[in-house]
């Protein structure tokens, strides 16, 4: 898919100009980015759901305006062991199908997040969201899926400035397994009697920790060397 995280960067700055040249002064979402002279308090404060979706919309005519198709709106099942618990709403998504690369996948999320300088201080919750859409999509575009998260985050800094930055979000480590289940210890606690079946002997062990009630018989070979010698005196 022939997009970098700089020329993401570059196309969302100029769907922003082009925004500023047609709704300067008459989306009162846009207040923020536009720079425009309106003071009502709900302005200044423009960052929200109402702004993001202008935004997108501006974006993702811009990508396919450079050659990258792409939707809006994407909404993907949520399943867990095969059962619908929900839904995800991704922003832009890109699919590209490769003869011989396999298909991939470009996940786009939009935010206004302030004061988001580095990659390094994209909040927890926003990489764990991420990580959740690029599950999401292996689950429904296949497992051998290629995902690719960019985070677009769009704001204005404290001397006014707009800031459009993008990261490539990487993808969470691989779970580590979990350990095998180690098999419990029993500690024998006295051998009761022995007896021999199918030319097979074996003892009736008593367990420490049990009720004799639950002694139970064990072949004899498969008991500690020690505790061989015991039952074959007996």
């Amino acid at each position: 898919m022939p997009i970098t995280v700089a020329r993401l960067e570059k196309v969302a700055r100029g769907a922003i100009a082009r925004l500023q040249v047609e709704h300067a002064r008459a989306v009162c979402a846009l207040c923020l980015w536009a720079r425009c002279a309106c003071s009502r308090t709900d302005c200044a404060r423009g960052q929200g759901h109402s702004t993001e979706r202008i935004l997108q919309n501006a974006i993702a005519a811009g990508l396919c305006a450079s050659g990258v198709p792409c939707q809006q709106e994407i909404v993907l099942p949520v399943l867990q062991d095969d059962t619908f618990v929900g839904f995800n709403r991704l922003d832009i998504v890109a699919i590209d199908q490769d003869a011989r690369a396999g298909r991939s996948v470009l996940i786009i999320e939009l935010k206004t997040l302030s004061g988001l300088g580095k990659s390094a201080r994209i909040p927890q919750r926003v990489l764990a969201q991420c990580a959740g859409y690029r599950q999401c999509a292996r689950a429904f575009f296949g497992a051998d899926t290629r995902v690719t998260v960019y985070l677009l985050n769009v704001s204005v800094d404290a001397r006014g400035a707009r800031e459009v930055r993008a990261f490539a979000v990487p993808a969470p480590p691989p779970a580590k397994p979990a350990p095998p289940a180690k098999a419990p210890l029993y500690t024998i606690k006295r051998l009761l009697r022995t007896r021999t079946r199918a030319r097979s002997k074996q003892a009736l062990v008593w367990w420490q920790g049990f009720p004799r009630a639950e002694a139970s018989w064990e072949p004899v070979r498969n008991l500690p060397p020690a505790v061989r010698k015991l039952a074959a005196a007996m």
